[in-house]
């Protein structure tokens, strides 16, 4: 049974991977255990019980917590909360994230890493930079500077920039910004070449329509 006074809450896994439960609210309201019974489920369902992590709060408050999946021997990550927890910090080793969930839209910053929107997250790990944002979302970190008007993810790899924008409900409009895109010297779209627009210090790349796989090349 986890430790459900810990911090974080270890919910041992079945398949190797454990799950790390961070619950960042000051008050963290019950924390207790629940059991799903899924022995009326089809006999190709090889788990008869479930044992859950019930929590218990008012009614109309909400949650601030962190899921992490890890394996069995790796050390947790220090997780820091800022800015009322619109903001958390991620830390494991090498590895750095941050995430961005104000409850409405808002400007904020934190270690010098800027966003302007809803949801977004920035990565700074081992083998690059990685950049995700919501729709109609601004980020800036580490020399790069990227608004998009759809959802869209980019990683920074050495002298390549792969990513893909959500073509769902409009035409992707990515523009950058800063001393990374000043060395974009070409695109692709799904591996074909598009063009770049260049203007006052930002580079603009209109995706075809419904398309959504991208990849710059950098100098």
């Amino acid at each position: 049974v986890a430790d459900l006074q810990a911090t974080p809450i270890r919910a041992r896994g079945q398949f190797g991977v454990d799950l790390l439960v961070y619950l960042l609210d000051a008050d963290k309201g019950t924390v207790n255990t629940g059991r799903l019974d899924f022995s009326a489920e089809p006999a190709w369902d090889a788990r008869p019980k479930q044992t859950l992590i019930h929590l218990l709060r008012p009614a109309g408050r909400g949650t601030l917590a962190v899921l992490y999946p890890a394996l069995p021997a790796e050390t947790p990550p220090q997780v820091t909360p800022l800015h009322d927890g619109a903001v958390v910090r991620l830390s494991a080793g090498p590895r750095t994230d941050w995430v961005f969930l104000p409850e409405s839209r808002a400007t904020l910053e934190a270690d010098g890493v800027r966003f302007e929107g809803h949801t977004g997250s920035f990565s700074k790990r081992q083998d690059g930079l990685h950049y995700m944002l919501d729709r109609q979302g601004t980020l800036t970190a580490e020399g790069l500077t990227l608004t998009c008007n759809t959802p869209c993810e980019l990683r920074v790899q050495g002298n390549q920039a792969p990513g893909r924008a959500s073509a769902a409900e409009a035409t992707p409009t990515l523009v950058l910004a800063g001393p990374v895109s000043e060395r974009i010297t070409a695109a692709t779209c799904e591996g074909a070449p598009v063009p770049l627009t260049r203007e006052a210090g930002r580079v603009t790349l209109r995706l075809p329509p419904g398309r959504e796989a991208f990849a710059f090349t950098l100098r």
